[in-house]
C-alpha cells in the first residue's frame, strides 16, 4: 500500500498480535502465517519475538520485490535454497538466483542485507534501525541516484 506521500506500507491483514506477547514476556507462541514468509523459529514452533519475525518476513518480501521470485520455499533445512543460507554457503545461494539475470543483478550491498536479514538465528538478525541504516538503503550503487521524498511524490503524482 502507499500512503498520501507515496511511502510504501507493507501490511499483513491476516494476523495481529501484541508485539510484547499476550503475557507481556516479549514473546509470542501463536503459529500462523504463510510458510514461505515465516522465520525458522515460527516453523519450529519455538517462542518468538514479533518484531524479529516480522523483519524476517520483510526480507523475504524485499527479495521478491527485487528479484521477482522468493528466496526459498520454506525456512527449513529440508529446503535446499534455505539450507544454503542457513549453512552460510552464500555464494552458492546467489549463484542459483543469478541464473537468467544480467551480470551483477544482485549487488554486494543487496546480498549483504539479505544475508543478515535472513539469518537462521534470531539474535543475529538486524533490527529496523540497522536495516534502515544499511548501505543498500542509504547509498546508491555506482551509476544510480536516490530520489528525495519530494521527487518520489512528484513522480508518483504524475503517474497517479
Amino acid at each position: 500500500m502507499l500512503d498520501e506521500d507515496f511511502n510504501i506500507k507493507i501490511i499483513d491483514f491476516g494476523f495481529v498480535c501484541p508485539l510484547e506477547g499476550k503475557t507481556g514476556s516479549g514473546f509470542n507462541h501463536t503459529k500462523v502465517g504463510t510458510p514461505g514468509y515465516m522465520a525458522p523459529e515460527l516453523l519450529q514452533k519455538d517462542k518468538y519475538n514479533g518484531n524479529v519475525v516480522d523483519l524476517y518476513a520483510l526480507a523475504v518480501i524485499l527479495f521478491i520485490m527485487y528479484s521477482g521470485r522468493p528466496p526459498f520455499t520454506v525456512a527449513a533445512k529440508s529446503d535446499d535454497l534455505y539450507n544454503l543460507l542457513a549453512t552460510h554457503q552464500y555464494s552458492c545461494f546467489w549463484q542459483v538466483h543469478q541464473q537468467g539475470k544480467p551480470e551483477g543483478f544482485f549487488t554486494p550491498k543487496f546480498k549483504n542485507l539479505i544475508e543478515i536479514m535472513l539469518q537462521d538465528r534470531p539474535g543475529y538478525r538486524p533490527d529496523i534501525v540497522d536495516i534502515v541504516g544499511h548501505d543498500w538503503c542509504r547509498q546508491p550503487e555506482a551509476g544510480e541516484e536516490l530520489l528525495t521524498a519530494a521527487q518520489v511524490k512528484q513522480e508518483m503524482t504524475k503517474k497517479y
